[in-house]
């Protein structure tokens, strides 16, 4: 990928995916809404991007989805 926001080494990257997993270690999805998920990945600095416009621009281009599907569980979605 080599964009902004991307991690400069492997191992970084990895370390990266490890301390997501330990912080969502104890969600379990079939408890976890759509709306549930957005809100946090659209808040939680685990997932900010570098610059606050992509943050913005990932927000507002997922609300209408989320405006109809919120209630829905995350486990449901893409099954």
């Amino acid at each position: 990928m080599g964009g902004p926001g991307s991690f400069k080494t492997k191992t970084e990257a990895k370390q990266a995916r490890q301390r997501a997993r330990e912080r969502l270690g104890g969600a379990r999805l079939r408890d976890v809404s759509v709306r549930g998920f957005w809100e946090r990945w659209t808040s939680d600095p685990l997932f900010a991007r570098p610059k606050e416009a992509s943050d913005i621009r990932r927000r507002e281009g997922t609300k209408a989805f989320v405006e109809r599907y919120g209630k829905v569980p995350i486990a449901h979605v893409g099954g």
